[in-house]
């Protein structure tokens, strides 16, 4: 059984942070966050983002793009790497 560190909301999926790999951790949050990730190959470009911006900057930004787009993937995807410019 791992330790469990501390629990944490990522997305509208539960999701807790344990003391493990930062890959995994990656891993788990673009899995728990499908809905603005497209299974398109390109996983490797959000696992990047994730450790250039933190876990919670990067969560931030997919929340922000659900709640302002119709598309929020695109705009997940441009805020990502124009995140300087997203407050």
């Amino acid at each position: 059984m791992e330790n469990i560190k501390d629990t944490v909301q990522y997305s509208n999926s539960k999701f807790t942070k344990v003391n493990n790999s930062n890959s995994t951790v990656a891993t788990t949050i673009i899995k728990n966050l499908s809905d603005v990730i497209p299974d398109d190959g390109y996983t490797g470009f959000y696992l990047n983002k994730i450790k250039e911006l933190g876990q919670e900057r990067f969560v931030e930004l997919a929340n922000k793009a659900r709640a302002g787009s119709d598309t929020p993937a695109k705009l997940f995807c441009w805020m990502l790497k124009h995140n300087e410019m997203v407050k």
